[in-house]
């Protein structure tokens, strides 16, 4: 599947807005709070500069996408019982990916309209053992496989993390990270401004719900049971 890869001047300056207003920690004092991007960025040259530098800044994650995204988003299909022509037959415009500046270092979500995600595009991975593929892989996963519409903030919830677990065993299985304890719990942190949902366990439980996770995975993560009671079963063990 590709992606389509948005840059617009206007999305980074609503996220850096958003992570000041949140008291998000800054990258550097360049993006701090007391110093939105409006000013530099707004300049005649802004908008032009802003671009070369965010087609620099991309660069990395869209070849890594490029080189590793289809392998990751097919063993993803394949552990929870998707057909891989499900992503593989995804248009472009259905898999929009709109690029921010790193305002904390590395963050993604879902957008607010649903249509697409919002990444960060930092240089290099914040985290060696947890590439930004793998984020952007979560993300898009959770776009593309969501849950029923009717499904509760808090279902959402259990279907992100069992997402992640499955992007995490992707990445095993491309090369990319381990499907491990450390590996859970780093996620769990990671992503976890970007999860959207009440269920996603705040640092202090992160600790304990990372062998929860990893435990239900290995008991059921490859099962063949269909994926919707797999997440039953994990919604159950997070009660």
């Amino acid at each position: 599947m590709k992606p389509r890869w948005i840059i617009e001047l206007e999305d980074s300056v609503r996220h850096t807005r958003r992570a000041a207003e949140l008291g998000w920690p800054a990258a550097s004092h360049r993006l701090a709070a007391s110093q939105p991007m409006t000013s530099e960025l707004l300049a005649p040259d802004g908008e032009e500069a802003f671009n070369r530098e965010m087609r620099l800044r991309s660069g990395p994650l869209r070849e890594q996408w490029d080189a590793r995204g289809r392998g990751l988003m097919r063993q993803l299909c394949r552990l929870t019982g998707h057909p891989p022509t499900q992503l593989e037959n995804t248009r472009p415009g259905d898999a929009a990916v709109r690029l921010v500046a790193p305002v904390i270092g590395g963050h993604g979500e879902l957008t607010a309209a649903g249509d697409g995600v919002l990444l960060e595009a930092v240089l290099a991975n914040p985290h060696a053992e947890l590439p930004e593929v793998l984020r952007l892989g979560w993300l898009l996963a959770r776009l593309l496989l969501a849950p029923p519409a009717a499904s509760s903030p808090a279902d959402a919830g259990v279907h992100a993390l069992a997402l992640m677990m499955a992007v995490l065993a992707a990445g095993e299985a491309v090369e990319l990270a381990a499907c491990d304890l450390p590996t859970a719990r780093l996620a769990l942190d990671a992503w976890r401004r970007g999860a959207g949902a009440e269920t996603w366990p705040s640092p202090e439980a992160a600790a304990s719900h990372a062998p929860v996770l990893l435990s239900w995975w290995e008991e059921a993560g490859e099962s063949a049971t269909d994926w919707p009671q797999r997440v039953g079963l994990l919604a159950g063990k997070l009660r």
